[in-house]
């Protein structure tokens, strides 16, 4: 874990074939909207979206690489509302459990 120093920097992880990556995790309670600015995407972190759910429901996790959010057809769904520029979680359901993100490098080369 980062202690306030890595802006934009959740997480630090370590793969099993000694590759170290960057996480940032977007979290919300119920199924909803996530806040974050398609300017601030780097093509190389990884993001996590994590929806909550209600207690007793399991958690939903959509894991990308910054790259893969940027050239998917996704960039074209970053909105703008009131609250501020995201996505909704619809639009990452292709990134559903996908934690074999972190075995592949930012290129998307194993």
């Amino acid at each position: 874990m980062t202690f306030g120093n890595a802006k934009s920097i959740d997480l630090f992880a370590l793969n099993e074939n000694g590759r170290t990556y960057t996480v940032q995790v977007k979290s919300v309670r119920t199924k909803n909207f996530f806040l974050i600015p398609r300017a601030s995407i780097k093509t190389n972190q990884v993001y996590v979206f994590v929806i909550l759910n209600q207690l007793g429901q399991s958690v939903n996790y959509f894991i990308a690489s910054g790259a893969q959010l940027l050239e998917n057809e996704l960039t074209n769904r970053f909105l703008d509302v009131p609250k501020g520029p995201g996505i909704r979680y619809k639009d990452l359901e292709s990134f559903r459990d996908k934690w074999s993100v972190l075995r592949v490098s930012y290129d998307g080369k194993g």
